[in-house]
């Protein structure tokens, strides 16, 4: 639960990107399996003319953190953007800022993804409106000028908590926290750090972030997620099922469901257990267009409490 004021408006600051996936006539360029199992699509370069059957183009990046925060009945704002999303359905939406174009190209149901050698500067400005929580979202991009404004404007507005997602992205914790003393709550994807996908990792993980000064601190690793908050070590399962849509999901779409569905649910003042069960059900049920109301989710997350795993309780 927040230990600063809780109320509906997150900031968020990260790059939005424009994730074309193009859908390719399966028959026609086939996969194959090479000896460690990693599959192929083979393409000439021959002058012939490739054929995609679908095309299908939506938000992607922050946009998908916006999208999960507004169905939870929260305000969201993005840093430097303004989103117009046409309908409740439809994450093609228009953006005053631009988007960092990804092609996914698609042969049955494997996409390669195709993004841009050098992640673009994330824009930080202050908001016109003081919100509860600034959210430096899972793919922001800062530098050290940036880290330092953001430190004093929440020096200024001690009453807004600060959440974020740990990667080389946002620069390095203690960077916060030296300036902050502190972090409401931090997100970590274990493939960010380059540790091996263990429970030892992940616990190790979570302790080396408390003791930096996170009140609370979740960790994704692989098919897990991991949350505490000093009180409590829970963990959950997930998995995506064989829908079409969830198939194509990058790592950064089920980062970004993962994180903002937790967060959602934290800044509403849900306990632990019933934020890592919104993040599990937020990622296995959203589509590309759009991810699940807040609503919708508690619906499915009754009675399931037996699926998240005490590691500890009650220090």
């Amino acid at each position: 639960m927040m230990t600063k004021s809780v109320g509906e408006t997150i900031y968020v600051v990260g790059n939005i990107t424009k994730d074309v996936y193009l859908k390719l006539d399966a028959d026609r360029h086939k996969t194959y399996a090479d000896e460690n199992g990693v599959d192929w699509l083979s393409i000439p370069f021959n002058r012939d003319i490739l054929r995609y059957t679908k095309r299908k183009s939506v938000f992607g990046g922050s946009a998908v953190s916006v999208d999960v925060f507004r169905r939870f009945g929260l305000t969201p704002l993005v840093a430097g953007a303004q989103l117009k999303f046409k309908n409740e359905y439809d994450l093609s939406a228009e953006s005053k800022l631009g988007a960092l174009y990804r092609y996914i190209l698609v042969s049955g149901d494997k996409p390669a993804i195709f993004a841009p050698s050098g992640a673009d500067l994330t824009v930080w400005e202050r908001p016109a409106k003081v919100p509860n929580v600034v959210y430096l979202d899972r793919f922001c991009t800062l530098n050290l000028r940036q880290r330092d404004e953001i430190i004093r404007y929440l020096k200024e507005n001690q009453r807004v908590a600060l959440a974020l997602w740990a990667n080389s992205g946002t620069l390095k914790l203690p960077d916060y926290t030296d300036g902050l003393g502190g972090v409401e709550v931090v997100i970590v994807d274990i493939a960010d750090l380059g540790l091996p996908s263990t429970e030892e990792s992940a616990i190790k993980t979570i302790d080396k972030f408390h003791n930096l000064g996170a009140a609370t601190v979740v960790v994704v690793d692989g098919g897990s997620i991991y949350a505490s908050d000093k009180k409590q070590l829970l963990k959950v399962a997930w998995a995506l099922d064989e829908h079409e849509q969830r198939n194509l999901f990058t790592d950064l779409t089920e980062d970004s469901l993962i994180g903002a569905n937790f967060l959602g649910g934290y800044v509403l003042g849900r306990p632990l257990h019933e934020c890592l069960l919104l993040a599990k059900y937020g990622v296995e049920n959203a589509d590309l267009e759009a991810a699940r109301t807040v609503g919708w989710l508690d619906g499915r997350i009754v009675d399931k409490t037996h699926e998240v795993k005490i590691w500890q309780e009650g220090n």
